[in-house]
């Protein structure tokens, strides 16, 4: 049962991403990892809140690396958070383009900055 479970999970996150990338008006994706919280539940509020914060929206559309309000959302979440010991990686691993009306994909292109 652990393999259709495993499967199944698979799909609804495939089928979630798709449905945040062609979300009206979307124009990029954008996941948010937090690892080494004291609890899941810090992950999680730090996560939400650099999610929600409208200037790590603001950076992320302008294609704006900026680190200091992401740190600052994270910050501000309520979490337990000692900013002596983050470590913040903005990458952009996977990107797709279109090319004679086919999506194309290349992997470790370097973010824009």
């Amino acid at each position: 049962m652990s393999v259709f479970r495993n499967l199944l999970e698979r799909v609804c996150r495939d089928l979630a991403k798709q449905i945040v990338k062609d979300g009206e008006g979307a124009t990029k994706v954008v996941q948010i990892k937090v690892l080494g919280a004291a609890t899941e539940a810090d992950a999680f509020k730090a996560a939400e809140t650099i999610a929600h914060s409208n200037l790590v929206k603001t950076a992320i559309y302008g294609e704006d690396p900026n680190w200091g309000r992401i740190t600052a959302a994270a910050g501000r979440s309520g979490a337990e958070v000692d900013p002596d010991r983050i470590d913040l990686f903005l990458t952009r691993s996977l990107w797709s383009f279109r090319e004679n009306g086919r999506e194309k994909q290349r992997k470790n292109r370097r973010p824009k900055l």
